[in-house]
């Protein structure tokens, strides 16, 4: 094309009184009538097609030294085609080739990109003025080199080309794989045209009619297109400024497909993959793909012809792929003169770096360990995947069945599958996860695979909803990973986040502990283990029972909790976070955290923290000068041999003390332990004695205090279970005793 073709696109002149658009009508009355003093109007005109335009001189507000050279006054044209966003061009042949502008035709004026938004979008809220002033705003944004932002493509999408390509993955992936690239879908018959690549083998490299031919050029930096290409011819003379013959490389292509019908058929698909640098002799660190496709009946075989690499056997023209036959050397005379092309918008494949741009977070590489693939395990790694977040190994030795499709990301193709293996080839089709790796075992099994799994990740997420796996996580030697347990309640209204620091000081043991005290203390709290009254059974086994939660309230939780994972696993410190759900909607509880101190006696740990201490020793505090005391409750784990304190309970109201003595009573001290069992899910039970000192007496066991040890050590020598005593004493002072029956 050239700027004649241009001229005749336009039309011939007319008087701005025949105008019938009526944006162009309103976009010459401001021009004329002198209401806009920045603008005058030139001329206009209409093609056979409807097509107006408007010329008119445009008044830039430039810097004195322009960083792009836009003069003070510019001479522009506006085009108006009903149902699209009126276009711009720039008539003066020097106009500056910026950035932002849409690519035309060789020899037609520049084009300005004033807007990105289709004009449905636009339509709704376009006047003539604001048309103008976003045209005056492109012309000094650009004068000043502040319109491109750092973000954005050097190369704007062509409108006016409604071809796409959606490449396997990121485009400097692309180049250093070095893969071959098939494709996997085409879909020409739709509204926009789109062909998906890929670079597995998809069982026939023409499906849909396409072959890709990629084609490396030398490495360049970044910089718009002079023009698009619309024959080989100009697209030869653009790549040979890069460093290649694309003519000769499609020679080489080409002759290697003789004797292929089925190939021979497909249209050729050029890709060109530019190695991008910042400067010239750096290393590539991205690659800018450009795609071009011939129309419909150029075939391989009919491009092989037009370049000289095959002649046809059946004379003039040719009826099919089998007709033509390679030539013993190339025909250097036919270069394709006049063959069309057509460019395509490449579209960068989901990426993890891709999902974290459009999420606004920073991309993660977290090698990340997924234990228990179930209904929030699911949600919450797909959730952070799609935000481009870490790099997941699934842990699970369940089966997918029927009932659990109701709250999963999976579907029913994968009834019947192990959890693990589903889930991970969900990520890996679904959101071209390449990493993701199933390991289909119980994670407290002792298999080699599991620890392998364990000792090469930076994270755990325990989704499992399994207190004997998050403890057997807490304690795993396996690996030093940071751990992170989630959960919902029983009733599905909560979520629950149990993380780690990143030293491991408060591992999940201890965290657990302080949940249960929040939940003890916060009356709020005090139904949220209780089990819930919905439940149906899924099968005809006694132990086929499921709780009846809506995929709704799954969801709504997931996303919280994904997001505090994030959050956690973003700061060393450890957390433990509530999401409540109600009529009103989502709250958020955060629970204080206390110092966690571990301490070895008579073959057991007894594991305490300051904000146990602090709440006891005010108990203390508001008793002095009288000593006080009480139960202490706490998680007793026989398996683990390990005592957990969770709350110092106050003096029930008949006990007796003065100054130097205390004797706990036990008026309501059933009730309140059944409460506590009840609002723990009855993991917290009772674990022991507390009591104080007065002032100026050190917390050590007395006489009074050995008798009591012996007493709790036979009381509860039954049950194989020691008895924890605390003794409080002055600031901040204790200590912690332990009374068992020996055992041969």
């Amino acid at each position: 094309m050239s700027r004649e073709a241009f001229v005749e696109w336009c039309g011939s002149e007319i008087d701005f009184a025949d105008l019938q658009d009526r944006r162009s009508q309103d976009f010459v009355r401001l021009l004329a009538d002198g209401r806009y003093p920045y603008a005058s109007f030139v001329r206009c005109t209409r093609s056979d097609n409807g097509l107006e335009t408007v010329e008119l001189l445009v008044s830039v507000e430039r810097p004195q030294r322009a960083v792009v050279p836009i003069k003070r006054r510019e001479h522009l044209l506006a085009a108006f085609s009903e149902n699209t966003n009126p276009a711009v061009f720039a008539l003066r042949e020097d106009f500056p080739r910026a950035l932002h502008r849409i690519l035309t035709p060789e020899g037609w004026p520049i084009q300005l990109c004033l807007d990105e938004r289709e004009w449905r979008e636009v339509r709704s809220q376009w006047t003539a003025f604001s048309f103008l002033e976003r045209i005056r705003w492109w012309l000094s944004a650009t004068s000043q080199g502040k319109l491109h932002h750092p973000d954005q493509p050097l190369e704007p999408v062509l409108l006016h080309d409604d071809l796409h390509l959606i490449l396997p993955g990121a485009a400097e992936d692309l180049l250093l794989s070095q893969n071959r690239l098939f494709v996997r879908s085409a879909n020409m018959s739709a509204e926009k045209g789109v062909i998906v690549l890929s670079t597995y083998d998809s069982g026939n490299p023409g499906e849909g009619g396409f072959y890709p031919i990629p084609i490396l050029t030398q490495p360049q930096e970044m910089q718009p297109l002079e023009a698009v290409p619309r024959d080989l011819s100009s697209l030869r003379e653009l790549v040979q400024k890069w460093g290649v013959d694309i003519t000769e490389e499609l020679r080489v292509r080409l002759s290697g497909l003789a004797g292929d019908p089925l190939l021979l058929n497909a249209r050729p698909l050029i890709v060109l993959i530019v190695p991008v640098v910042n400067a010239p002799g750096e290393a590539a660190q991205s690659a800018d793909i450009k795609a071009f496709i011939a129309p419909a009946e150029y075939t391989l075989a009919r491009l092989g012809i037009e370049i000289g690499v095959f002649y046809s056997s059946a004379g003039a023209g040719v009826s099919s792929a089998g007709d033509v036959a390679r030539r013993l050397t190339f025909d250097k005379g036919s270069n394709g003169e006049g063959l069309p092309i057509g460019i395509l918008s490449v579209h960068q494949g989901f990426t993890r770096s891709s999902a974290a741009v459009a999420a606004g977070v920073p991309v993660s590489n977290k090698s990340i360990v997924l234990v228990g693939a179930g209904s929030l395990g699911s949600h919450v790694s797909d959730i952070l995947q799609r935000d481009g977040w870490g790099c997941w190994t699934v842990i699970d030795d369940d089966v997918f069945f029927p009932h659990n499709i109701q709250r999963h990301r999976l579907g029913v193709p994968n009834v019947g599958k192990k959890k693990a293996n589903a889930l991970a080839s969900y990520f890996r089709n679904q959101l071209n996860a390449t990493t993701a790796v199933a390991v289909c075992h119980d994670v407290t099994g002792g298999e080699q695979s599991v620890d392998d799994a364990l000792s090469n990740c930076s994270c755990i997420l325990d989704a499992s909803a399994s207190v004997e796996v998050s403890r057997y996580l807490s304690d795993s030697p396996a690996t030093v990973a940071r751990r992170v347990s989630v959960f919902l309640n029983p009733a599905g209204s909560d979520a629950v986040l149990l993380a780690e620091d990143s030293e491991r000081v408060a591992r999940l043991d201890s965290l657990e502990a302080q949940y249960y005290r929040a939940l003890i203390g916060d009356d709020s709290l005090k139904d949220h283990l209780r089990p819930p009254l919905g439940q149906y059974r899924y099968s005809g086994s006694c132990r086929s029972v499921s709780l009846q939660i809506t995929e709704a309230q799954v969801s709504a939780l997931s996303g919280v909790i994904a997001g505090e994972v994030r959050e956690a696993l973003s700061s060393d410190e450890p957390s433990i976070v509530i999401w409540r759900r109600s009529e009103t909607g989502l709250s958020r509880q955060s629970v204080q955290i206390g110092e966690v101190r571990r301490q070895r006696m008579a073959g057991w740990e007894v594991v305490a923290d300051t904000n146990f201490l602090k709440e006891a020793h005010q108990l203390r505090a508001e008793a002095l000068p009288d000593e006080t005391g009480g139960v202490l409750v706490g998680v007793l784990d026989m398996y683990r041999q390990r005592i957990l304190l969770v709350s110092a309970l106050p003096a029930p109201a008949d006990s007796k003390s003065n100054s130097s003595e205390f004797e706990r009573g036990v008026h309501g001290l059933k009730n309140t332990l059944t409460d506590v069992s009840a609002r723990t899910a009855g993991q917290v039970q009772y674990v022991g004695e507390w009591h104080s000192h007065p002032t100026g007496v050190p917390p050590k066991t007395s006489s009074v205090d050995i008798q009591q040890l012996a007493w709790l050590a036979a009381e509860r020598g039954v049950e194989d279970a020691p008895s924890v005593m605390v003794i409080l004493g002055d600031d901040d002072d204790y200590t912690i005793n332990m009374s068992a029956v020996e055992t041969p």
